[in-house]
């Protein structure tokens, strides 16, 4: 099976003043297929980094050397004049989604309410684009109001709303994340797996959470991502995957194929043919 990587960063130049402990000064195109190609990953959604702001051009020409491999999630500022004619031109480029989070909303300590987000949900849901948020735990009943506000819009939860990210995975939180799938227009991010939990391949303990979230959503609902170059820094590319190829013995005869590929092509890549 050829999987399909759906949460993906690179860039040009060195990283953001914010991570100073990183070693690598870029992680390129190249550098993220000679990792993913080996492993049976061909194609990758690439999302935004923080360190380029809305400037999303490097991400466009990416794509745009790459056809048919890649595909992007862009950021943009809900309150730009030009907002539509913005998103027009991203999606002609290859954008299928836009990322939200605390970071990329003006008022952060409103982030998810409908008067920040309605012009850009408004652009999206005219022209299919997935709303991709960067949420915490605690941002998990805003997101049920979004739900709420938002009906047309498509939604990807990042990285499982990173439970277990800054403390113990607790049952109220998996009960609002899993609650959210009664929205239908709701999907989750199986990635950023070195960042949760116990932090550490093989990643078992993280198996009880995927789950409770896979019993609620089903697996059309469910994609998997590695967060490559980060989760890179603290194990193998492999070692993201390996966790739902061979690890979630709960799953049923072509439930992996949608983790790891179908829903991802669904959402992202309807259009396209493989290169």
């Amino acid at each position: 099976m050829t999987c399909i990587d759906a949460h993906v960063h690179v860039w040009d130049y060195p990283r953001p003043e914010e991570h100073p402990e990183a070693t690598a000064i870029a992680f390129t195109p190249g550098e993220f297929l000679a990792e993913a190609r080996p492993c049976g990953v061909h194609r990758a959604l690439l999302v935004q980094p923080r360190r380029y702001g809305t400037d999303n051009s490097y991400l466009l020409s990416v794509i745009e050397s790459c056809r048919g491999v890649f595909r992007g999630v862009a950021v943009v500022d809900p309150e730009s004049p030009d907002l539509e004619g913005r998103i027009e031109r991203l999606v002609a480029a290859g954008i299928r989604g836009l990322r939200i989070s605390k970071a990329s909303i003006r008022s952060a300590g409103e982030w998810l309410s409908a008067s920040a987000l309605d012009r850009l949900c408004r652009a999206c849901e005219s022209h299919a684009l997935a709303v991709c948020a960067l949420a915490d735990p605690e941002d998990l009943a805003g997101l049920a109001s979004f739900c709420e506000w938002h009906p047309g819009n498509l939604l990807v939860i990042d990285h499982l709303a990173r439970l277990g990210a800054a403390g113990p995975i607790t049952e109220g939180d998996v009960r609002s994340l899993c609650a959210l799938a009664r929205y239908p227009h709701v999907w989750v991010k199986l990635s950023g797996f070195y960042a949760l939990g116990d932090r550490r391949p093989p990643h078992r303990d993280l198996v009880p959470l995927i789950r409770r979230v896979f019993d609620a959503f089903g697996p059309a609902r469910l994609l998997w991502g590695s967060d490559a170059p980060f989760q890179m820094e603290h194990e193998s590319y492999q070692d993201s995957l390996d966790l739902v190829r061979g690890g979630l013995e709960f799953l049923g005869p072509g439930d992996r194929e949608w983790l790891l590929r179908k829903t991802a092509e669904q959402l992202f890549f309807a259009t396209e043919e493989m290169a």
